[in-house]
C-alpha cells in the first residue's frame, strides 16, 4: 500500500484526562486528525497503543541532566495493524510520573491505506511516499517530555521531520557502513531469509543500528512495502518474551541481553552479534547454532548493487516505480530491487552481465500477480528476461516468464503472450531429450487462435524426431507428445484440423495397441489428449463394445482416463425411470471394468446400483456373455453382475428395457427370482402389469412370486364374518399363505408376509379354528396349522400384540366389524382359559390379565367407556352366539354340552368384564343357546 497519515497520538502516564478515558494512569494522552480533518480511527489507535507495554523503560533519577536522557536508549517502532493501518511510534523514558513510578512517552504516528487520509507528514516539499518507516529515526519534532510536569503539560504539534540525522542520509549510511564492515551481506541474506520464512532478525548493540539496518533493507522494497515490514529498534526484555511478543521483522536488542540471544535456535531468529560475527563460509554464512544462513540471489544482488556504486540510483528508480505501480504489492517484497536493476542503461547491464542474470533470476521468482502492473512494465519486464535470463530465451527461461505471468488473477494481453508462449512451446515440441519427462505448461495463459493455427501448421516439422524413436517407445513418444499439443491449446479452433493432419496417420496405428491388447504402448501410465476421442477411439471403441464381453474393451488405464476425463461421469445414485434408460453401452463397459478392478464392499452402495445396472444392461443388449445363446444364460448374467436382487424400482426399469430383446422365459425367471426376496411395494405389483403389457407373459401363467406381489397389495377384511359367512382366504391368498408357510419367500418379503400370516391368524371366527369339527377343512388349510408348529409358531407370537393393535384400531371405525371381531377374540380367549386346542394364537389369546393385548384390542374396538348400555348388551348376545357355534365345533358329541356351556359361560364371563358390565350374566345364561348342527 503506499501510506497515507491518519493523525497523531500519544500515550504515556498522566493524570490529564484523554480522549478515551479520564482515570489517571496509563492511557491514550491526546489524539490529534491529520490536516485533512477527518476523525483517527479509536479502535486504530487502541490497538496501536497496545504493544508497548512490553517497553522496558531506561531509569531517569532525580539527578539525571538532560544531556544524560538524551543518550538513554529510544525505540522507534512500526507495527502493521488490522484494516491496513499502521502504526510508527517513538517511545522514550519520561522519568517518574506524579504517582513516583517511572514512566515513558509514546509519540505515534496513525498511517493508514489509500484514501484514510493526508499525503503529507513533513511540510512543505516533503515527499511522503519515498520515506521509509526507519527514516524517521532521529527526526525532529517526536515529542519527549521528561518528569511529571513536563508530561502533563506536553501537547502534540507539528508533525516529526526527517532530520540530517536520518538513515535516510547517504553520507551518514556510507559512514555507517564502513564502521560495520561485512555485516551488510549478513543483513541482506537474513533479510531475504525473513521475507521467506518469517523469521526475525535481531540486531544486537545500539537502537540507532537497528534503525540503519533496516533502512537501508526497506529501501530496496517498494515505499509502501517498506511500510508493511515491522521494526522494533530497542526490546530490552529476555529473548524468548520479546519472540512471543513478535514485535517485528528486525528487532534492536542491547548488548547486555546478548547471552539469551546466543540461546536461541537458528530456526527461530538471525542474530547479528557485533562481538560474535559470523563466518562466511562458501554459500553463506554459518549462525551461533551451526546452521548455514544461504545468500539468496535477493541478498547477492542488493550487494552487487551496493559493491557497484548503483545503491543511490537503485534506490531513486525504486521510488518511482512504487508511484507508478500504486498499491498491493506487499505480498512481493523482492520485486522491485530486480525490476529496477533491469532497467538501468543497457550499456551498464553489458558490462556487468553477471549482475543482469541474476536480476533476471530474481525477477522470475519474485515477479507479482501480472494484473497488478502496467501493461507497458510487464512488457519492458519480459523483454528484459527474456533478454538477460540465463543462457538467453531457452524453454526453461520462458517457461519461468510464463509462470510468472500465469500467477497473474487479471486477463493478460496475448499481444504480450504469444510470442513467449509459441516460443516456449515450439522448443517443447521440437525434440525433448526425454520425450516421457513431465512438461510444464501455463494454466491460465492462452495462445490467440491465430498463434495456435500457426503453430499446429508447423507440427509436421516439429515433431519429424518422432520417427526417430527407438519403435519400442515410439508408441509411448507419440501418445506423450499428443497430450503436449492439447495442454499447448492446439486442439481448439481452427487448429485442430492441422493438428490431426499432423498426427491421424500415427495415431490409428496405436488403435490396435490401446484396445486389441496388442504390443506397443507398454506404459500403462501414458496418458491420452482429450481430442484423440472424438472420431478416432470413440468410434473404435463402438465397434469393439459389440464385439467383446463386458470389461474387456477399456482395458488400457490410459483408455479409462480418457474416457472419465471427456465423458459425462456416471450418475452418483439410481434415479426411477431415468438413469437405466439414459445408461448407454459405453457407460456399461465404464462400470464393468470398475467392478472387476475394485471390491464391490468398497464402493458406496448409491454408486455400486449404478454400476451394477450399467453393466448387466450393457451385456445383454450386446449379447456378449458367456452362452448367450444357451437357456437361463441370461439369468446367470444377472446374478453375475447382481449379488442380491436390486430395489424393486431398478427391476421395473431392467424388466421394462428388455421386453423387448430378452427371452421371456428368462425374464420371468429373473423377475421371479428376486420378487421372492424383495419386500412388496407399488412397484412390485406393477412389474407383473408391466409383463402383461409388454407380452412377455399371459394373464393365465402369472403364478408364483409374480402373483403373490399381485395378492399382497390387495386389502385385508377387518372382521371375521361377512354377512353370516365366516371370512378364509380365497384361492390366490391361500397360495401366497402357503408359499410363506413353506419357506418359498425370503428376506423383506418374508418379514411382510409373516405380518400378513399373523393378521390371518387373528381374523379367524372361533369357530374355524384347527376343531374337531372342521378336520375336513384343516386338511387344505396347511397355513393355518403349520402355524401352530415350531419353527413357525415361534416366529409368528411375538408379532401377535403389534398386529393385534393394528387390526383393532383399523375395525374400530366399523362398528359391524370391530363387534363382530371383538365377540370373535373375547370366545377365543374363553377357548384359552379353558385349554381348548387348535388356536395358533392361544399364547395371544392365553393372557387373561386385564389390559392384555387382546383385552385391550377388544376394549378399543368396543369403545367401552363411552358406549350405550344397551349396545354393549347386544354385544354380549353376540358373544354368547361365537361361544355357541365355537363350542359346536370343539365339542360335536351330544355327551359334550356340558363342556359346550362351560364354554359359553366362560366367553360371557371375559365379555362382561372387558365390557364393564353387571347384572346381565344371569339373563344370559337363562336364555338357552340354540342347538345348530
Amino acid at each position: 500500500m503506499n501510506p497515507v497519515l491518519v493523525g497523531q497520538f500519544s500515550y504515556t502516564a498522566c493524570e490529564a484526562p484523554g480522549p478515551y478515558s479520564a482515570v489517571p494512569g496509563w492511557k491514550v494522552k491526546q489524539v490529534v486528525s491529520a490536516d485533512f480533518g477527518g476523525p483517527v480511527p479509536e479502535a486504530a489507535v487502541k490497538e496501536a497503543v497496545r504493544p508497548f507495554g512490553g517497553f522496558r523503560t531506561p531509569i531517569v533519577g532525580p539527578l539525571t541532566t538532560q544531556d544524560e536522557i538524551d543518550l538513554l536508549p529510544r525505540c522507534l517502532r512500526l507495527d502493521v495493524l488490522p484494516g491496513g493501518f499502521r502504526s510508527l511510534a517513538h517511545l522514550a523514558a519520561a522519568g517518574r510520573d506524579r504517582s513516583g513510578r517511572d514512566a515513558f512517552f509514546a509519540h505515534g504516528l496513525l498511517v493508514g491505506p489509500p484514501a484514510a487520509g493526508s499525503t503529507t507528514v513533513s511540510g512543505a516539499g516533503a515527499i511522503w511516499n519515498r520515506y521509509r518507516p526507519a527514516d524517521f529515526w532521529a527526526a525532529d519534532g517526536w515529542l519527549t517530555p521528561c518528569r511529571a510536569e513536563a508530561i502533563e503539560t506536553a501537547e502534540l504539534g507539528p508533525l516529526p521531520v526527517v532530520s540530517v540525522a536520518s538513515p535516510a542520509a547517504a553520507d551518514l549510511r556510507m559512514d555507517f557502513i564502513d564502521l560495520h564492515p561485512g555485516q551488510r551481506e549478513f543483513v541482506l541474506a537474513a533479510a531475504e531469509r525473513a521475507f521467506a520464512t518469517q523469521t526475525p532478525i535481531v540486531v544486537l548493540g545500539l537502537p540507532v543500528e537497528a534503525a540503519m539496518w533496516t533502512s537501508i533493507v526497506t529501501h530496496f522494497l517498494l515505499p509502501g512495502t517498506g511500510w508493511a515490514v515491522p521494526f522494533s529498534t530497542y526490546e530490552a526484555a529476555p529473548a524468548a518474551e520479546v519472540l512471543r511478543a513478535r514485535p517485528g521483522t528486525v528487532i534492536g536488542a542491547p548488548a547486555d541481553t546478548a547471552g539469551g540471544w546466543r540461546q536461541m535456535p537458528d530456526e527461530q531468529v538471525t542474530v547479528l552479534d557485533p562481538e560474535n560475527l559470523p563466518v562466511r563460509t562458501g554459500d553463506g554464512f554459518t549462525l551461533v547454532g551451526g546452521t548455514l544462513l544461504r545468500v539468496g540471489p535477493w541478498a547477492r544482488l542488493a550487494e552487487a548493487v551496493c559493491a557497484l556504486g548503483w545503491e543511490d540510483e537503485v534506490r531513486r528508480r525504486i521510488d518511482v516505480l512504487g508511484e507508478q505501480v500504486g498499491a498491493d504489492l506487499d505480498p512481493w517484497p523482492l520485486f522491485a530491487l530486480p525490476a529496477v536493476v533491469l532497467s538501468m542503461d543497457g550499456a551498464l547491464l553489458r558490462d556487468q552481465r553477471e549482475v543482469a542474470r541474476l536480476a533476471a533470476q530474481v525477477l522470475i521468482a519474485a515477479m507479482p500477480q501480472v494484473s497488478l502492473l502496467p501493461p507497458a512494465l510487464t512488457a519492458d519486464l519480459i523483454a528484459a528476461i527474456t533478454v538477460w535470463g540465463e543462457a538467453g530465451a531457452t524453454s526453461s527461461t520462458t517457461g519461468e516468464i510464463l509462470a510468472a505471468l500465469d500467477r497473474s488473477d487479471g486477463p493478460v494481453p496475448t499481444a504480450t503472450t504469444d510470442p513467449i508462449l509459441t516460443a516456449y512451446v515450439r522448443e517443447v515440441l521440437a525434440g525433448p531429450e526425454d520425450p516421457a519427462a513431465p512438461v510444464w505448461f501455463p494454466e491460465r495463459l492462452a495462445l490467440s487462435d491465430a498463434a495456435a493455427l500457426g503453430l499446429a501448421q508447423e507440427l509436421p516439422s516439429l515433431t519429424g524426431w518422432l520417427d526417430g524413436v527407438d519403435p519400442d517407445d515410439r508408441d509411448d513418444a507419440v501418445l506423450t507428445v499428443a497430450v503436449q499439443v492439447e495442454r499447448a491449446g492446439l486442439t481448439r479452433g481452427p487448429a485442430l484440423t492441422a493438428v490431426r493432419a499432423a498426427f491421424d496417420d500415427r495415431i490409428e496405428a496405436l488403435v490396435p495397441a490401446l484396445l486389441d491388447r496388442a504390443p506397443g504402448t507398454r506404459s500403462p501410465g501414458v496418458p491420452l489428449a482429450g481430442w484423440l476421442w472424438p472420431g478416432v477411439l470413440s468410434e473404435a471403441v463402438a465397434t469393439r463394445l459389440r464385439q467383446r464381453p463386458a470389461g474387456e474393451v477399456l482395458w488400457h488405464p490410459a483408455v479409462q482416463r480418457l474416457v472419465e476425463s471427456v465423458e459425462p461421469p456416471l450418475p452418483a445414485r439410481y434415479e426411477p425411470g431415468r438413469t437405466g434408460a439414459g445408461l448407454s453401452l459405453l457407460d456399461g463397459e465404464r462400470a464393468a471394468v470398475e467392478l472387476l478392478a475394485v471390491e464391490p464392499s468398497s464402493i458406496e452402495p448409491a454408486r455400486l446400483e449404478v454400476l451394477r445396472t450399467a453393466a448387466f444392461l450393457r451385456s445383454v443388449l450386446t449379447g456378449q456373455f458367456p452362452g448367450g445363446e444357451r437357456p437361463g444364460s441370461l439369468v446367470l448374467e444377472f446374478r453375475r453382475w447382481f449379488s442380491g436382487p436390486p430395489r424393486s424400482v431398478v427391476l421395473y426399469d431392467l424388466l421394462d428395457r428388455l421386453s423387448a430383446v430378452a427371452p421371456p422365459d428368462e425374464l420371468i425367471q429373473m423377475a421371479n427370482d428376486c420378487l421372492t426376496i424383495l419386500a412388496p411395494d407399488d412397484c412390485t405389483k406393477s412389474i407383473a402389469t408391466l409383463l402383461l403389457d409388454r407380452g412377455v407373459i399371459t394373464p393365465a401363467a402369472v403364478s408364483g412370486p409374480l402373483a403373490w406381489h399381485v395378492q399382497i397389495r390387495r386389502s385385508l377384511p377387518l372382521s371375521s364374518h361377512d354377512g353370516l359367512q365366516a371370512v378364509w382366504p380365497d384361492h390366490p391368498e391361500n397360495e401366497l399363505l402357503k408359499a410363506v408357510v413353506a419357506g418359498r419367500v425370503a428376506g423383506g418379503f418374508r418379514e411382510i408376509m409373516l405380518a400378513r400370516l399373523a393378521w390371518w391368524l387373528l381374523l379367524v371366527a372361533a369357530d374355524q379354528l384347527d376343531l374337531p369339527g372342521n378336520s375336513f377343512r384343516m386338511e387344505s388349510a396347511t397355513w393355518f396349522t403349520s402355524a401352530e408348529r415350531e419353527p413357525l409358531r415361534g416366529r409368528l407370537e411375538p408379532l401377535l400384540p403389534t398386529i393385534g393393535g393394528q387390526a383393532a384400531r383399523r375395525a374400530r371405525h366399523r362398528q359391524g366389524q370391530a363387534d363382530d371381531l371383538a365377540a370373535e377374540w373375547t370366545t377365543r380367549a374363553a377357548m384359552a382359559q379353558l385349554r381348548i386346542p387348535g388356536d395358533p394364537a392361544g399364547a395371544f389369546f392365553g393372557d387373561q390379565a386385564t389390559g392384555s393385548g387382546w383385552f385391550a384390542g377388544v376394549r378399543v374396538m368396543l369403545d367401552a367407556p363411552d358406549r350405550p348400555r344397551d349396545q354393549l348388551e347386544r354385544w354380549l348376545e353376540r358373544v354368547r352366539m361365537s361361544a355357541t357355534w365355537a363350542g359346536i365345533r370343539a365339542y360335536p358329541d351330544e355327551a359334550q354340552v356340558p363342556a359346550q356351556e362351560a364354554l359359553i359361560g366362560a366367553a360371557v364371563d371375559l365379555a362382561t368384564r372387558v365390557a364393564g358390565l353387571g347384572g346381565v350374566k344371569g339373563w344370559l345364561r337363562r336364555s338357552a343357546p340354540v342347538r345348530r348342527s
